[in-house]
């Protein structure tokens, strides 16, 4: 081989790299994306669970809530001294 057909090669092998490269760097885009799209949905997932706990320790307290004020109100009308009894 001579010294120009060696610079031919490198030239079409920069070449080819070069033509390729967008290639490349677009699918690497589209693999970060997708990646930040799975734990974007991971943390969105999370995020649902812990509002679905939130919401069911709510719950909890309401019933809680209402049930001492039936008792509390059941205990005040029992000593009312203005009720008959």
């Amino acid at each position: 081989m001579t010294v120009s057909s060696i610079n031919d090669l490198r030239r079409m092998s920069l070449l080819s790299v070069v033509k390729t490269l967008p290639c490349v760097v677009h699918v690497q885009w589209f693999e970060e994306r997708a990646l930040q799209l799975e734990t974007l949905d991971s943390q969105l997932k999370k995020l649902h669970s812990s509002v679905e706990t939130l919401v069911l320790h709510r719950r909890g307290l309401y019933h809680v809530t209402v049930c001492s004020a039936a008792a509390d109100n059941d205990r005040l009308t029992a000593f009312d001294p203005g009720q008959p009894g």
